[in-house]
């Protein structure tokens, strides 16, 4: 499920503001507002789920089964503590029976994106936050009438058949529908997706000004009632299920998390669905107004105070993100996280360069933005006039292999690499909530840009980049795959986290090519042959001992000239793995004369290993599809020759076919043992 921000953000950032102030034009001038009622407030909300539809994938659905405990505790809570304690406080507040049922209806409603929202800028478990706001919106045809004919049924007459089917038809239909356009049709869906946030924000405005519209006196009378009912409803509900899972031993990003999604309803589902079953009784939809403004108002209260207190996660109760990961950007729990635009940037902005002041105390400090294309946020960083490369990983995930780097960063550097020098490094997150790093600036082009415009020495390039290769490959880490931060900071070693490299190979590799299945890239019978071909040759994976491995080898982190080469860049893929494993990432863009030049630069340091075309083809083939993954999933397909992966005067459907070639390619060198001059 997609959280970036998207365009008209300044609009969606300031919806309480927005949410009142609809609320009090409905009260003081309802005229305004009135006519928005009946259908209107059907398509409203019915477009607003549809939008959230639109975040997810079928990916999403399978993370259902990734965290069965704390996605059981989430849903249950949700579905208890809320429904029981409305009714408890219509009880003790005498409320009149159409605003008890009102509060009741409020309390059985599922969970609201708004609560995904909080849990992000309250360090909580943002995976999980997803989680339980689809299943409880899911299943909510169930539980919201359930809850409303055991609760509200004792004060009017609840139609449990017909509030469920209103349910299926404003809540669940709309959300299944997204989620059915985003698999069909993920390339129109990305067109409108970034609108969406927009839309449901305006939605929801006017279904909250029309209800007061109608309602105005009655939300006159009652208004001090419901405050205190909406306030008691929301603190109890963030209080319990803190409490709650607290007491049942889940750690601190858990009981956040499960705190905000028991606090947080669907008010705007609960207006509808009270507009929509019971039509005599019109006050019910009431109390979702004062609902959607106060559990708003506390949760950013609760959030801003969670924020500046970083949950303390034990090794043992949370396993590391990198883990159980083939490559980062798509295996992460928020897959495809900073392969949009670079909306995080404001948010952080003033904290980082609070940051700096605070190392460089007494010089002027200034941040302007870099053009950065990977998965952080990046600055250039004027430190009293010398200028830096700053970059911040800000994911959910609370990843600190930043740590990594910048060890690997100086490791490359003593072997004679050029490498940028790390001038500080922080993934604590007890000042920010966001890991940071501090490198040296090295004025050169990347050379993607020099290559576009056609001025590069590609020989002499690929001769530079293999020799390279070579050197890095003298640091020979204990383990497999991704190092593991812990025993860094604990032993000072990289190690990787795996003791067998074939057992990092084949991490997410069935989910890798189902995905791509699905999203209709590949046929599932190739997709098949892929995976029995790569099961054929698993005895290349059995290494004895790894080597640092860039894991991200390509024009775009390769500074320099048209000659030179003058940094390596970006090893925050940094994995111990197989010595043919970069030189096969050359593979993924360059053809057969490149790879042999830089097979040549690399010979020219060491010898290159036994079966060392197999080597080459079977990494090809697994990094190709790990590519596609990530081309897929992040819509590169739909981008113009702007964006880095695309060349000068070609498009998205170019970069399809060549990525769909080159797996074909990959796949047929495999079954052959092919000389790479057939790339």
């Amino acid at each position: 499920m997609s959280h970036g921000k998207h365009r008209g953000s300044w609009f969606t950032d300031f919806y309480l503001l927005w949410l009142i102030g609809f609320a009090v034009l409905g009260l003081l001038r309802p005229e305004t507002l009135s006519w928005f009622r009946g259908p209107w407030v059907v398509w409203a909300l019915s477009l607003v789920m549809l939008g959230m539809g639109f975040t997810l994938t079928l990916e999403d659905f399978r993370r259902l089964f990734q965290m069965p405990g704390s996605l059981a505790l989430g849903f249950l809570a949700h579905y208890t503590i809320m429904p029981l304690s409305g009714w408890a406080i219509a009880r003790a507040l005498h409320l009149e029976p159409s605003l008890a049922v009102g509060l009741i209806l409020v309390a059985s409603c599922p969970s609201g994106t708004a609560s995904n929202v909080i849990s992000f800028l309250a360090r909580a478990n943002v995976a999980l936050a997803v989680m339980v706001t689809l299943t409880s919106t899911l299943l909510a045809f169930v539980m919201t009438p359930l809850w409303c004919k055991t609760l509200a049924g004792t004060y009017v007459p609840v139609d449990a058949a017909k509030l469920c089917l209103s349910t299926l038809q404003v809540a669940v239909g709309p959300v299944l529908m997204g989620v059915f356009c985003n698999w069909r049709f993920p390339r129109a869906v990305a067109k409108v997706s970034p609108f969406g946030p927009v839309v449901s924000v305006v939605a929801i405005l006017f279904i909250t000004g029309g209800i007061v519209a109608l309602n105005a006196p009655a939300v006159i009378a009652n208004a001090g009632k419901l405050l205190l009912a909406a306030a008691l409803l929301h603190v109890m509900g963030f209080g319990i299920g803190y409490a709650l899972a607290r007491l049942l031993r889940y750690p601190e990003d858990v009981a956040r998390t499960i705190s905000i999604e028991v606090g947080m309803q669907n008010g705007g589902l609960a207006a509808v669905l009270a507009r929509e079953n019971f039509p005599a009784h019109p006050l019910t939809a009431v109390p979702a107004v004062f609902s959607g403004v106060v559990q708003n108002i506390v949760g950013s209260v609760l959030a801003s105070f969670w924020r500046v207190r970083p949950p303390i996660v034990a090794p043992a109760e949370q396993p590391h993100p990198r883990r159980g990961i083939y490559y980062w950007k798509c295996d992460r729990a928020a897959a495809f996280h900073g392969t949009d635009e670079d909306f995080r940037r404001g948010a952080c902005e003033s904290q980082f360069a609070a940051v700096l002041r605070e190392r460089f105390p007494g010089k002027p400090v200034t941040l302007r933005a870099a053009a950065g294309q990977g998965n952080h946020v990046t600055w250039l960083a004027a430190v009293n006039g010398t200028e830096y490369f700053a970059r911040i990983e800000d994911g959910p995930e609370r990843d600190d292999y930043i740590e990594v780097e910048s060890r690997v960063l100086a490791e490359v550097r003593a072997l004679g690499v050029p490498a940028p020098q790390v001038h500080g490094v922080d993934a604590s997150r007890r000042q920010v909530p966001f890991a940071w790093q501090l490198l040296e600036n090295i004025p050169c082009r990347d050379l993607n840009q020099l290559d576009k415009a056609g001025q590069i020495d590609v020989a002499q390039v690929a001769y530079g980049i293999g020799s390279a290769v070579a050197r890095w490959q003298a640091l020979q880490p204990r383990g497999f795959g991704p190092f593991d931060p812990a025993i860094l900071r604990r032993t000072n070693q990289l190690e990787g986290f795996h003791r067998r490299y074939e057992d990092y190979f084949f991490l997410q590799l069935d989910r890798h090519l189902q995905f791509l299945v699905e999203r209709e890239f590949l046929p599932s019978h190739e997709a098949d042959g892929m995976k029995a071909e790569i099961e054929r040759h698993r005895d290349l994976l059995a290494l004895e001992q790894g080597c640092l491995v860039h894991k991200d080898l390509a024009f775009w982190n390769i500074l320099g000239t048209a000659k030179e080469i003058s940094a390596f860049i970006d090893w925050d893929d940094a994995i111990s793995g197989d010595p043919m494993d970069d030189l096969s990432l050359l593979g993924c863009f360059h053809d057969g004369a490149f790879l042999t030049r830089a097979l040549e630069g690399y010979q020219s340091i060491r010898p290159l290993p036994g079966e060392y075309r197999r080597r080459f083809w079977l990494h090809l083939l697994r990094n190709m599809i790990v590519k596609a993954v990530i081309r897929v999933g992040a819509g590169y397909f739909e981008r113009g020759d702007r964006f880095f992966l695309i060349g000068t005067g070609s498009g998205g459907e170019d970069l399809r076919r060549f990525t769909q070639q080159r797996i074909a390619l990959a796949l047929r060198g495999l079954q052959i043992n092919a000389e790479l001059s057939i790339l």
